[in-house]
């Protein structure tokens, strides 16, 4: 699903960049254009982004989480 017909960036480009170390709608925005134009996708966007972050406590190797 799209987050972003603006920039056309879609969810699993989000969790892509969650899981390569983004942990903010600004990073987001810098690497995707997401919300830098008509700004209606960041609600969705910080939606995707909360729910892709791992969890406290787990370690990230190389896009995959594994439980601490």
């Amino acid at each position: 699903m799209y987050v972003c017909l603006c920039h056309a960036v879609n969810e699993c480009r989000v969790r892509e960049l969650v899981h390569g170390g983004e942990t903010s709608v600004k990073g987001l925005r810098l690497k995707t254009g997401l919300g830098s134009t008509c700004g209606k996708c960041v609600p969705q966007a910080r939606q995707v982004l909360q729910s892709s972050m791992p969890a406290p406590g787990a370690t990230v190797i190389r896009g995959q989480t594994q439980a601490a």
